[in-house]
């Protein structure tokens, strides 16, 4: 257990025993705390005035996950005792209130109090008037705390309906509130303009069981809302859209039939004469000059949406959706044509170095170091002609590092190249103590790295792995260790 954990417990220990009222979980606790304080098993058994062994038990027990949820948890609820004093009269009164107009549910809850406190369990007594356990507890609680007369319907008077006055002669009298005959007529209204077109319900029905289009299915779901008595809104809600797109296509309906509703395409937001003369005249240029396959595809479909033809179509002919077609215009409308074709390829970067590549390939194969092994390949890539990318594969390199490298190069030669050393953690010890490591291993006998590891922790108190200080002498003196 680490000494955040170990915290952590010692306050929760603390918390809980502020809290805690059980005497053997507050033992517990006070047996814990010492041994968590410093306190060996005999002196906390002391403490908390319980045996050794007990104490050796819980603090086994403390190294285990969520011991102390388990320990703080309180006992399951156990299910109160209801009595039944008073028993005779209360059902009498039961009895008495049986005589009286009662709802359902007030005889169901006396039927289930009569019930127990006849002798039946409270879950049968629940159970045969159709309540839950849980209830017929409490309404048992209000009695044993006020009386039968807490849980005994209330004294009131059932109102009387009072006779209205009629208004007008029985066929024009109406139940229904003026907002809801509103719709009835409107919906009736509705029902006889698609009955005037010779439209019938499962004309509808045939539609959409045989469409398979989302657009065409969202439309025939929001005229069959509408033919089934929902309002614009309700109609919108059900097909996903906007109350306007209903108005619009119950129009479609009512001029043209059903066959105008599945053949109408949405077509794009108009732009003026001009611009979309100058635009077909840019388009035509740019295809002129034969453009990639994709850039091609893409202003072929512009073309046509411009020239008219639903966008669907013309996003057929650029084997892209509506949405994206509909983003291409926007774009033409912000930025012009520029904004749709496709962007030149940046050309390859290819530096030009005074150098002569045989040498530095040669410099590279003599090089022990081979961190500037790479940066010499890359440089004799760049300067037998490859870009920096090229050469940066080649070389296993970076392409920001063999740039920085080649400004090192036109800067300073071979010698910024060389002398240029990688960056890393610093060494632990000081340039005195490195000096003693230093004389240390040119006095034969040489100690071992592990026997040098152990020196070193030893006399400055800086722990090195063998392999780490094998890597740190090379770096530091260029030693390397040798097997025997």
């Amino acid at each position: 257990m680490n000494r955040k954990s170990l915290a952590s417990i010692q306050k929760r220990i603390v918390a809980a025993l502020i809290r805690e009222t059980r005497e053997d979980v507050r033992k517990q606790l006070l047996a814990l705390q010492a041994v968590f304080e410093g306190h060996t098993p005999e002196e906390a058994a002391q403490i908390a005035n319980v045996s050794v062994t007990d104490v050796k038990a819980w603090v086994d027990s403390a190294r285990q996950r969520r011991w102390l949820n388990a320990l703080l948890a309180k006992p399951p609820r156990v299910a109160r005792e209801f009595d039944r004093r008073d028993a005779a009269s209360h059902r009498a009164a039961i009895a008495a209130a049986f005589d009286k107009q009662l709802t359902l549910p007030e005889r169901r809850r006396l039927r289930a109090i009569d019930a127990f406190l006849a002798g039946q369990p409270i879950e049968a007594a629940a159970q045969a008037a159709g309540f839950e356990p849980e209830t017929l507890r409490v309404y048992l609680r209000r009695r044993e705390q006020y009386g039968i007369q807490r849980v005994m319907p209330k004294n009131k008077e059932r109102a009387t309906r009072s006779p209205t006055r009629r208004r007008g002669p029985r066929s024009a009298r109406s139940s229904v509130p003026v907002p809801v005959r509103k719709v009835i007529l409107a919906n009736r209204k509705r029902r006889k303009d698609f009955a005037a077109l010779g439209f019938a319900e499962g004309e509808l029905k045939d539609a959409l069981a045989n469409e398979h289009r989302p657009a065409k299915r969202r439309r025939l779901l929001g005229l069959k809302a509408l033919l089934d008595g929902h309002t614009e809104v309700e109609a919108a809600k059900l097909a996903d859209t906007s109350p306007n797109s209903i108005v619009r296509w119950r129009k479609l309906l009512l001029s043209g039939g059903l066959g105008a509703v599945l053949t109408d395409a949405t077509r794009a937001r108009p732009m003026k004469p001009e611009l979309v003369a100058k635009i077909r005249t840019e388009i035509a240029a740019a295809l002129a000059q034969e453009p990639p396959p994709r850039a091609r595809l893409r202003l072929t479909g512009i073309d046509a949406a411009l020239a008219g033809v639903p966008l669907d179509r013309a996003a057929a002919l650029a084997q892209v959706k509506t949405d994206t077609l509909n983003q291409w215009l926007r774009e033409i409308r912000l930025r012009g044509i520029a904004g749709v074709l496709p962007k030149p390829r940046r050309a390859d970067h290819r530096p030009k170095i005074d150098a002569d590549p045989a040498n530095l390939h040669a410099l590279a194969s003599s090089e022990q170091d081979r961190y500037v092994r790479k940066r010499l390949l890359g440089l004799a890539y760049v300067a037998e002609g490859f870009s920096t990318h090229d050469a940066a594969i080649r070389a296993t390199l970076g392409v920001t590092t063999l740039v920085k490298h080649l400004r090192l190069f036109q800067q300073g030669g071979i010698t910024a190249i060389c002398s240029n050393p990688r960056r890393g953690p610093s060494p632990r010890l000081r340039p005195k103590e490195l000096q003693i490591v230093s004389d240390l291993l040119r006095t034969p006998p040489v100690m071992a790295a592990e026997q040098m590891c152990a020196y070193i922790e030893a006399e400055f108190g800086v722990r090195y792995t063998p392999n780490g200080l094998k890597s740190m002498l090379k770096k530091q003196f260029g030693f390397v260790y040798r097997p025997a």
